[in-house]
């Protein structure tokens, strides 16, 4: 029933380009088609995603889910962070193609409650996808900083009383659990990386259209606000992502705020090979192209 439901979706935005097509003269109504079905198909692609990924996710909720229960356990104190038409004779929500004149009654209420039922499917799939993706994105960050804690805390302060073995644990321990957050991180950033890759082009292109579309002097007051709303939200959402990503490269600094002067020549060796492995940063990517990054961002705006 879902892959039907699904399947539904991806005619429909097939209909939207097939009325790009149609359109294609008239250009206020492309840069409006253009705005509207970007968010539509960068919805339908993150569905897809789900779909596609399914055992991926899975693995990765299973990872963190015995990850907290780990933490919990632990004797270290942790801390979790917690975080879109063209006025015409009669008004549409999306734009599209239907075979029959959709300007018209009955045929203007049949497409408008197409466009409603698709509507409420996009936003459904763009709302739990965009959830989960912060849910995990925030996880991800509060262990980074969980970890460097506890490379901060290596020696504490009764460092004169504390024994080789207990140094080492605390070592290994470091070394664990910066492992889980790389599988953690590169299991998520296979996931998300598709559809970053997708929306990064078409928030570009969105923009531009936008801009086009104001400059054009047909556009009414109200038109103009929701163009800029459109536009913001969209900037906003891109924005998260990428400074989120780009705050991870924190992880090797608790190394170098812990009290490593007070050990000896094989404790700091081994606080050496830690920090040098964590020192590579955990920046997601947006396909194989370009990563979600406080310069990618400016770049793509």
């Amino acid at each position: 029933m879902y892959k039907c439901l699904h399947l539904s979706g991806i005619i429909f935005v097939s209909t939207q380009f097939f009325d790009l097509y149609l359109n294609r003269k008239n250009y206020n109504k492309v840069f409006l088609n253009i705005s509207i079905t970007g968010l539509s198909f960068v919805s339908l692609s993150k569905n897809i995603c789900c779909i596609a990924m399914q055992s991926r996710i899975t693995k990765l909720n299973q990872s963190i889910s015995e990850e907290e229960i780990f933490a919990l356990r632990s004797v270290h104190s942790s801390h979790v962070e917690a975080m879109k038409n063209d006025t015409e004779s009669y008004p549409t929500i999306l734009c599209s193609w239907f075979p029959f004149d959709d300007e018209k009654m009955p045929g203007y209420l049949l497409a408008n409650l197409c466009h409603l039922f698709m509507t409420i499917l996009g936003a459904t799939g763009v709302g739990a996808f965009d959830t989960y993706a912060c849910a995990i994105t925030t996880f991800l960050k509060g262990q980074i900083v969980i970890l460097r804690e506890k490379c901060r805390s290596v020696f504490e302060d009764d460092s004169e009383n504390l024994t080789k073995h207990e140094f080492l644990m605390r070592i290994k321990e470091c070394h664990r659990h910066h492992n889980k957050i790389l599988w953690q991180h590169k299991i998520f950033n296979s996931i998300i990386s598709p559809v970053m890759f997708i929306y990064v082009i078409f928030c570009s292109i969105t923009i531009c259209c936008n801009i086009v579309q104001l400059s054009l002097g047909k556009v009414s007051v109200v038109e103009q606000c929701f163009v800029m709303e459109y536009a913001v939200a969209l900037l906003i959402q891109l924005f998260m992502f990428c400074w989120h990503s780009n705050e991870s490269n924190v992880l090797d600094r608790g190394v170098y705020e812990s009290s490593w002067w007070k050990g000896d020549v094989h404790e700091r060796k081994l606080l050496l090979l830690l920090a040098g492995k964590m020192s590579r940063p955990l920046i997601m990517g947006a396909g194989p192209f370009t990563e979600l990054s406080v310069s990618t961002f400016i770049d793509a705006t």
